[in-house]
């Protein structure tokens, strides 16, 4: 029989680890970005609907 060394908390301490680590690996850059393709819109709200009214602007990267 073997012995083994036991660490409870050691897939939790893994799990907060790669969950860091992914939250670091987004950047300012992303969500500027994102922000930047966010297209207006209008919501109109009506008796038994709402109205939504969006303009979406095409730019083309040089």
């Amino acid at each position: 029989m073997a012995i083994t060394h036991y660490e409870p908390w050691r897939s939790l301490n893994q799990l907060q680890k790669e969950l860091e680590g992914f939250r670091d690996d987004k950047s300012d850059e992303g969500a500027i970005a994102t922000a930047e393709r966010v297209p207006a819109a209008d919501i109109k709200k009506e008796a038994d609907k709402f109205v939504v009214l969006a303009a979406c602007l095409l730019q083309s990267k040089k």
